[in-house]
């Protein structure tokens, strides 16, 4: 075989289109020149870069407690009622919410259902009409509504820790699968006949979901991904609400009956019984403790219990009506609210006898009775309040009865007037002469830095 041709280099062919690339040149940028009032006022070096917010809060002092504490003479009352709830720990009255801040009209649909999304962003609003009201939760308005194709009145509605998925079932006993997004995904149906789902509880690990229903007397453990019935439980009457431990295999229900039974959600065997009722239970709530179950019933009475005794601690009783939903502060835990059929919305704490705060006729309808040749001046009859529920940081809550409203309480703003009269007293204080903070920076302004830290 003849050998081939050596290896050799490709030889460099300068290409016609290449063009090297040329030096522009430098444009100096024109210099900064401060207006003349601004160079009197710069005589202080400014050498700190630090944001102001940032230096004001490093700057304050702190009680021991963890409650900020700020160095100027403000009035008490001001100081603590721009802080949020969580804060004021100590306080749990500062959980108050009596001040009406908005209301949102849902026409001729009747509220059913209602729950806040984890985010605290939107609250989720099912009617009797199959639909769901997204309302937005900083400025009270409608964002959009929700039509969920083939569905009767939405009975109940449940949503994961991690918004993945939201539940809703209708008093046909259909349950439906939505996303994140609002967007139909499946659904199941409990039973074979028209048996209404009456609530959904999510379980603390987001696997697994329990539903309750009337008809059939029963309690069912859902597969949250499958979409399956795992397990079944018969309660003995017809089953009201139903609520799963905030962190254990633990779940509790209420019949009308006037019982309450806790049951072990592996075994399915019934653990104990509580019968301190005398008529039907119509809402249970776990407190974020873990120690405290709540119910409510027909027999115009409240009833904590102790589950490590299990058995009742206190009863509130005295209530003119008969209390529909109960409700548990998200941070203070002594701190719950309940809404009855006359309309009242009560604040209570427990160890405490009477409610902290009472708000009559929170939700009302109105009326004109006929009387012979005239009509009679409108009258204010309390509607049912059907559900209460927290913003997840308990600075909000929202309510909805009878009446077709959705309303939104928080904590009663600070008097203008009382502001003109702290503001006055620290620019006397003040002009007179400066402040020196501990790390030696003058403070011109003190009220602004104040605006500084509420703005943060």
């Amino acid at each position: 075989m003849r050998p081939g041709p050596p290896n050799k280099a490709f030889p460099h062919k300068p290409f016609s289109h290449y063009h090297p690339k040329k030096n522009r040149p430098f444009k100096q940028q024109p210099k900064y020149r401060p207006e003349p009032d601004r160079v009197q006022k710069s005589e202080i070096p400014q050498i700190d870069i630090v944001p102001n917010a940032i230096e004001y809060i490093l700057a304050r002092n702190f009680l021991e407690d963890g409650v900020p504490h700020s160095d100027f003479n403000l009035l008490e009352s001001l100081n603590e009622n721009n802080l949020p709830s969580y804060v004021l720990g100590y306080d749990p009255v500062s959980g108050v919410l009596d001040h009406k801040l908005d209301v949102y009209e849902l026409k001729n649909k009747l509220p059913t259902c209602m729950n806040w999304t984890p985010n605290g962003k939107r609250v989720l609003v099912g009617n009797s009409k199959g639909k769901i009201s997204v309302i937005h939760g900083s400025n009270f308005a409608e964002e959009k509504e929700l039509i969920i194709q083939q569905t009767k009145a939405l009975k109940a509605m449940g949503i994961t820790k991690k918004n993945k998925f939201m539940l809703v079932g209708d008093e046909e006993g259909v349950i439906k699968y939505l996303d994140s997004n609002y967007k139909e995904l499946m659904e199941v149906r409990a039973s074979e006949g028209q048996d209404g789902i009456r609530e959904i509880s999510i379980a603390p690990s987001d696997q697994k979901f329990l539903t309750c229903s009337d008809k059939e007397k029963t309690l069912r453990i859902w597969d949250l991904e499958k979409g399956a019935v795992e397990k079944k439980f018969v309660h003995g009457n017809e089953i009201n609400c139903c609520q799963w431990h905030p962190y254990l295999g633990l779940i509790a229900s209420g019949s009308k009956d006037s019982t309450i039974k806790f049951w072990d959600p592996n075994s399915g065997e019934e653990l104990a019984s509580l019968i301190n009722h005398t008529n039907s239970v119509n809402c249970i709530k776990w407190n974020n403790n873990g120690n405290w179950l709540l119910s409510c019933a027909r027999d115009q009475s409240i009833r904590l219990y102790d589950l490590r005794m299990v058995k009742e601690i206190q009863a509130f009783t005295g209530i003119d009506s008969e209390v529909e939903v109960v409700s548990w502060n998200p941070f203070h835990e002594r701190l719950f609210t309940s809404g009855t059929k006359d309309g009242t919305i009560s604040f209570w704490l427990t160890m405490e006898s009477a409610p902290v705060s009472e708000m009559k006729l929170a939700h009302f309808t109105e009326r004109r009775e006929m009387e012979s040749h005239y009509k009679k001046p409108v009258m204010q009859k309390g509607g049912k309040i059907v559900e209460l529920s927290w913003n997840p940081i308990g600075d909000l809550l929202a309510s909805c009865g009878n009446d077709k409203a959705v309303k939104f309480w928080g904590r009663p703003k600070e008097d203008p007037n009382t502001f003109k009269q702290v503001e006055s007293q620290m620019q006397e204080e003040f002009d007179q002469k400066d402040v020196m903070d501990g790390s030696g920076m003058m403070i011109e302004n003190t009220y602004d830095q104040y605006n500084q830290y509420q703005q943060y």
